[in-house]
């Protein structure tokens, strides 16, 4: 299997802040042979994610959402971005989650 990360949009961002961080990632992961594509294909954000008392949104919820898109589908890594504020179980915001297995990552460049 080729080595590819896929960049999944998740709600709205910044689309060169986002081919910046795509060209940033292939330049640094160059050298393990590995790619970066964007998935053109956007996720969008919903009430059921979104906590109103937090006035974030729920990174675990997302990370699910991510999996069921890609459930049957061959890839690598595919990591989610978004610009909004999240938060898991234990932590009042979070900069990015993952779940190893399927490897799918979420990250937040709201905080950075």
């Amino acid at each position: 299997m080729e080595r590819i990360i896929y960049l999944q949009e998740v709600g709205r961002l910044n689309q060169s802040v986002f081919k910046n961080l795509k060209n940033n990632l292939e330049r640094e992961l160059k050298e393990f042979n590995i790619r970066v594509k964007i998935n053109k294909d956007q996720i969008t954000l919903t009430d059921s994610e979104y906590n109103n008392s937090k006035k974030k949104f729920n990174a675990s919820k997302i990370l699910k959402k991510i999996k069921r898109k890609y459930l049957k589908k061959d890839f690598f890594r595919i990591l989610g971005t978004l610009d909004e504020d999240i938060y898991t179980k234990n932590y009042h915001f979070v900069f990015g989650s993952a779940n190893m297995n399927p490897g799918i990552g979420l990250i937040s460049l709201t905080r950075l």
